[in-house]
């Protein structure tokens, strides 16, 4: 029999959701279904709150926010230019954002004077690319990655992404 673990968030700083009610997993890999909108805001910690960070980084253009030139990366931008043509320039493309994510958040995580102690179940160890999906008839390009903590803990999630411009 295990023994049950729990988790103190006392004292955490915490997020708030920044995609609320998406209904998960969708039978279609390449569509995100969101219902009611109006929904309360909730915070999210653990391996939540490192997953949102991880996608935020992940899909943010490096220019695009005006206090931080230099976060995020080029895989929406070079996406959006038609610069990947095949699932091998893709995947280049997200090992570069990957590795650019993970360094930031590791960085962030280390800075205990700005951001305070992260718990491990919220540091990243790991972001793995499990699979990839071009699909030029509907427009869409689907990652599926899965991310681990540095508790250990693991879950995979799909980063759907719309070529539609």
């Amino acid at each position: 029999m295990s023994t049950p673990t729990t988790t103190s968030y006392q004292n955490r700083q915490v997020d708030l959701e920044l995609l609320q009610s998406i209904v998960a997993p969708s039978a279609d890999a390449q569509q995100v279904t969101i219902s009611n909108l109006n929904q309360t805001a909730r915070a999210v910690t653990g391996i939540e709150k490192t997953i949102q960070r991880y996608a935020q980084l992940l899909l943010t253009t490096q220019d695009d926010i005006y206090f931080a030139k230099t976060l995020g990366g080029y895989l929406l931008s070079s996406i959006m230019r038609g610069g990947v043509g095949d699932q091998g320039a893709l995947t280049h493309l997200f090992c570069v954002a990957s590795a650019n994510a993970i360094k930031t958040m590791s960085s962030d995580d280390a800075d205990t004077t700005s951001y305070g102690s992260q718990p491990t179940d919220e540091q990243i160890a790991s972001a793995e690319l499990i699979s990839l999906d071009l699909s030029p008839a509907t427009l869409t390009i689907s990652l599926s990655v899965q991310i681990t903590t540095a508790a250990g803990s693991s879950y995979t999630f799909v980063v759907p992404i719309s070529t539609a411009g």
